[in-house]
């Protein structure tokens, strides 16, 4: 058994507070202050059925990638979905830790387990934040290889019924920009980084357009599908470091859009 604030020391560790975006959420959001944790959760979102897989599994804690809490509760109504999640979280003595923004910025964080899984060596930060940590990476493909063909790659790698594309990606691409999530923020350092294209979570209309204007293709992976790739590089950094503890991905966290 470990005490539940040596996980949060480690997991600020690995993801420090001072990457998270201001906006952001970070860290505890439900939970006891101290006490032993034998089995770890580990999910992109925290929701009932998570929750409830937690409590049937014996975990002690959730660790997430989304904040459970974004915005100030001005109350705990268990009328409300989060009221009665947080509830139930609490009846059950689950705590929960979320990592967001500051893992992606993160070395070794949820940007540079994509940069892994799309094959780009040498990935830096599109948008410095700290030595070696930001938001986004950039960098090249061992090989030039069509747009056309990265996509269909993806999407095969991914289990993809469809990639979001925008632009002509029948070109070849080797200087790969992307950013897990929401990315349209990026999109401009995407453009002066001389990216041959751009690959995210997810981006709004008129951020395509800006896409399309400055020549720049963009495929969209999906929001849910970019991000959750990083949990089983932190189920082994977790297991690495806390060999006691069992830690599990949720198979009840899931992907809150599908196609009809």
């Amino acid at each position: 058994m470990t005490d539940i604030l040596e996980i949060y020391k480690a997991l600020e560790e690995l993801a420090p507070p001072e990457l998270a975006e201001r906006w952001d959420n970070c860290g505890l959001q439900v939970g006891p202050a101290g006490g032993e944790v034998r089995r770890i959760l580990l999910s992109l979102d925290v929701t009932l059925p998570v929750a409830e897989e937690a409590a049937e599994t014996g975990a002690e804690l959730i660790v997430s990638h989304h904040p459970l809490i974004f915005t100030p509760l001005q109350r705990i109504d268990g009328a409300t979905a989060q009221g009665k999640l947080i509830h139930y979280l609490v009846a059950n003595k689950i705590a929960v830790f979320s990592i967001h923004t500051s893992l992606d910025s993160a070395r070794g964080g949820v940007n540079d387990a994509l940069a892994d899984f799309i094959g780009i060596r040498n990935a830096i930060p599109l948008k410095i934040i700290a030595e070696g940590a930001g938001l986004g990476r950039i960098g090249e493909l061992p090989e030039t290889e069509s747009g056309t063909t990265l996509a269909a790659r993806l999407k095969s790698a991914l289990g993809l019924g469809e990639i979001r594309v925008s632009g002509d990606i029948s070109g070849g691409v080797r200087r790969v920009a992307l950013c897990s999530g929401s990315g349209g923020d990026l999109l401009g350092a995407a453009l002066e980084q001389k990216a041959d294209i751009f690959v995210t979570g997810e981006i709004h209309h008129h951020t395509a357009l800006s896409a399309l204007g400055g020549g720049l293709p963009v495929l969209e992976l999906g929001h849910w599908k970019s991000e959750r790739i990083v949990l089983p590089s932190l189920q082994k950094i977790l297991r690495g470091q806390f060999g006691s503890i069992a830690v599990d991905i949720s198979s009840r966290d899931s992907e809150p859009f599908h196609f009809v």
